[in-house]
């Protein structure tokens, strides 16, 4: 998540005007650090079941350790997650559990 903020600050696709903004909106999306270490095999396995990146790989597998829904708006990394029995979020949707301002 870090790394996707920091590459849209810097190519200035989000938050421009308020970077401020970005801090508010990920204390609102409730982004936590998981525990789950993800084990190579499983990431391999997953990637060549799926044909997908080893990046999208572990997202896939920390998704599935911990049962959450998945975010994303990659159809293979979206069709794996389906086919692994994940919720999976709608494209465009909100990410937030409540998205009243």
């Amino acid at each position: 998540m870090a790394l996707v903020l920091d590459a849209s600050v810097t190519c200035a696709w989000l938050f421009t005007e308020e970077p401020t903004a970005a801090i508010a909106l990920l204390r609102r999306l409730n982004v936590m650090v998981s525990p789950y270490t993800s084990d190579p095999a499983r990431l391999a396995e997953l990637g060549v079941r799926h044909g997908l990146t080893a990046y999208d790989a572990l997202y896939l597998d920390h998704a599935l350790a911990l049962n959450a829904d998945l975010a994303s708006l990659d159809q293979d990394l979206r069709a794996a997650a389906v086919a692994e029995g994940l919720a999976v979020r709608p494209a465009g949707g909100p990410l937030l559990p409540d998205s009243n301002p």
